[in-house]
């Protein structure tokens, strides 16, 4: 038994020294950093849910024989299909627009 003792001393010495002693933070943050860590966790998987949802409607939507004929004209005529042409201007535009909120927002207030 007084191994165990001089064991957990050590263990408060060696924790004192790397935590600096200092008070105990108060519940209220540590309850609060972890409901927000939770609010982000249920954020993304109902983004997560979502992109699976559209997904499945988009499936039935736009069939595979149909993708595969776009896939396979444009394979023999050597052009972008539509699909991925429309899908990097749509991205393209997303990256543009948030670039220009952040420029409005953060930078313009600055000069």
């Amino acid at each position: 038994m007084a191994d165990a003792g001089i064991r957990n001393g050590r263990r408060e010495g060696l924790s004192a020294r790397i935590l600096g002693g200092g008070n105990e933070p108060d519940p209220r943050f540590t309850l609060a950093n972890e409901r927000t860590f939770l609010a982000w966790i249920r954020t993304s998987l109902a983004l997560l849910a979502g992109g699976v949802a559209v997904e499945a409607f988009m499936a039935d939507l736009f069939g595979p024989e149909r993708r595969y004929s776009r896939a396979a004209h444009g394979i023999r005529n050597g052009v972008m299909t539509p699909d991925i042409a429309s899908s990097a201007a749509l991205a393209g535009s997303v990256v543009i627009l948030a670039a220009l909120g952040i420029y409005s927002v953060f930078l313009l207030p600055l000069k």
